[in-house]
């Protein structure tokens, strides 16, 4: 089986269920989820729980009994973490990002049970299973009346989201990046409303608001993350901030349009790769 270490917020515990569907496909192993080793119950710092509970996944969640010899605090399995990366690739008991060689990244097939830890945000780790992700991304029940009624909005005219990501967070993009993207898409698309999600109003509003026809949905108490992230996958045209949740809602909307438009900052700050079918912007940071 395999066993795929879940962290982080929403968009990081997509990309780990992605890599680790990938190698239960290849190997033809089933697929489970260890959220015992993680810090949801005994407090992220960030307050990040479980999120991909509302997904039709074809993982189970593993008994903690079971993954209880893959504590950070066990010495043996320190040990056994050493002593797997000096096995070849397929007969590591574990994996780990960064001893993974880029030229792998594609066919990582494992031979028997295989635990997996790392962020893996790169979609050559799983490019050759990407339907069937797409397929297990969708949602169990469907979203209210209000957030339905929002979707309806990107269709009747030509809209485009733009996400920002701010708060609690080092890589701030400077607006001359959104600036540029918003530019574009008016002159060379022909959109002419922009739907903004993000965690900082006040910032949207006094940069963004100056250059076109915004409608801010920041981080309104009554939708959740996941109503964001499946409100964002309904554009054919979007902005998106160095962030792995509004990569995810580009890389869902590029998938369910064929002739989708997403733009990507050219920095993120940190070891994520944009999809192929991004297209990337230069853009830098704010100084710290």
């Amino acid at each position: 089986m395999i066993i795929s270490r879940v962290e982080g917020g929403l968009g990081n515990q997509m990309f780990i269920y992605a890599m680790g569907l990938a190698l239960s496909l290849r190997s033809q192993q089933s697929l489970m989820l260890d959220i015992s080793n993680s810090n949801y119950e005994s407090g992220d710092r960030f307050g990040r729980t479980f999120r991909l509970d509302q997904f039709c996944l074809r993982a189970t969640i593993a008994d903690p009994t079971l993954v209880g010899q893959y504590s950070r605090s066990s010495r043996y399995f320190y040990w056994r973490r050493k002593l797997s990366n000096y096995l070849p690739i397929s007969r590591r008991p574990i994996i780990e990002e960064p001893r993974v060689n880029p030229l792998h990244r594609h066919s990582i097939s494992p031979q028997g049970t295989t635990y997996v830890i790392g962020y893996w945000q790169d979609e050559a780790f799983f490019a050759d299973c990407q339907e069937n992700i797409y397929l297990d991304f969708t949602y169990k029940k469907p979203f209210s009346e209000t957030t339905q009624a929002l979707a309806n909005l990107t269709h009747s005219e030509r809209t485009a989201f733009i996400h920002v990501r701010r708060r609690d967070y080092p890589f701030r993009l400077t607006i001359n990046y959104y600036r540029a993207a918003i530019t574009k898409l008016q002159r060379e698309y022909q959109v002419t409303k922009f739907f903004v999600f993000g965690d900082d109003p006040a910032w949207t509003q006094q940069h963004l608001f100056p250059l076109g026809n915004m409608q801010f949905l920041d981080q309104a108490n009554s939708r959740s993350e996941h109503e964001d992230l499946w409100l964002m996958a309904q554009f054919r045209f979007g902005i998106i901030a160095n962030s792995s949740f509004s990569w995810w809602a580009a890389w869902l909307a590029a998938k369910r349009y064929p002739d989708a438009l997403m733009i990507c900052p050219s920095t993120w700050g940190y070891l994520t790769n944009p999809s192929r079918r991004f297209q990337q912007l230069a853009s830098q940071f704010e100084p710290a």
